[in-house]
């Protein structure tokens, strides 16, 4: 396919089945993608060049630029007559914590997750006397990853892969939740049949793919890669999204500010 036969409007409009494009949100992927190092930023120009064929129009871009800086997630500064966005500390900070559930091959696993149940008796409630990262799935049951030292009064089972019964299964990942990931695996597998040959159109399709994923991703429990079999959805998603980050490369925004400024 050539890149002129190639409708990158048709592509998005596909993705749009795997749900809504929040700006702010479409911003963070961008950036958190591009803006490795610290010293990167990416050009107002650029940003919106990206942002512009995914239906996002400038206003809504100004808007949610504005929010983020009012949040302290990003920064900006000038530089002659153009704006220049980067990653605040707090804003490279939270990227990078969840780096690694986004961009790895294999989702994250706890060396060991137990399951916890309470007493009838017992107060305070159940979560007080857990770690932060335990997951609550009822008044007195929860999930605690990794070997942790736990309340004596509480009763702990370790939990292994494909044990799980279907009820904690679906706490770890919604019917719904599934189903988008099954959605954005069939899309992003099309979508490698036939890429386009123009390096911002790759890129583009890149971002694309990569937002629905992160967007998923980050909703789902982290213990789910650990606990849920092998094949399920979203472990299927994520091949396919690896896969296309692979033969999709994102472009240095050094190397995207000046071609994009060569355009204008």
């Amino acid at each position: 396919m050539t890149a002129q036969a190639y409708d990158m409007a048709t592509e998005i409009a596909a993705f749009a089945s795997c749900g809504p494009l929040r700006t702010w949100s479409v911003i963070a992927t961008i950036m958190g993608d591009l803006l490795r190092a610290p010293e990167d930023a990416i050009s107002g120009r650029a940003l919106a060049g990206l942002a512009g064929p995914m239906a996002i129009s400038e206003q809504a871009l100004r808007v949610a630029v504005h929010r983020l800086k009012k949040d302290g997630w990003i920064e900006s500064r000038r530089e002659g007559r153009e704006s220049l966005h980067l990653l605040s500390a707090r804003g490279r900070a939270e990227t990078e914590a969840v780096r690694a559930l986004v961009y790895d091959a294999v989702g994250p696993r706890p060396e060991a997750v137990t399951l916890v149940v309470a007493p009838p008796d017992l107060t305070p409630p159940l979560m007080t006397v857990l770690p932060p990262s335990a997951m609550q799935l009822s008044t007195r049951c929860a999930l605690v990853a990794g070997e942790k030292t736990l309340d004596r009064r509480l009763l702990a089972a370790p939990l292994h892969e494909g044990t799980l019964p279907k009820w904690v299964a679906l706490a770890l990942a919604g019917k719904p939740l599934r189903s988008e990931f099954a959605v954005l695996t069939r899309l992003t597998r099309q979508a490698l049949e036939q890429l386009p040959e123009d390096p911002d159109k790759r890129l583009l399709l890149r971002l694309i793919i990569l937002h629905h994923w992160r967007r998923l991703v980050l909703r789902q429990s982290p213990l789910a890669d650990a606990l849920l079999p092998a094949d399920w959805e979203g472990a299927q998603a994520r091949a396919a999204v690896i896969e296309a980050l692979e033969r999709l490369p994102r472009i240095a925004p050094d190397a995207l500010n000046l071609a994009l400024q060569s355009k204008g």
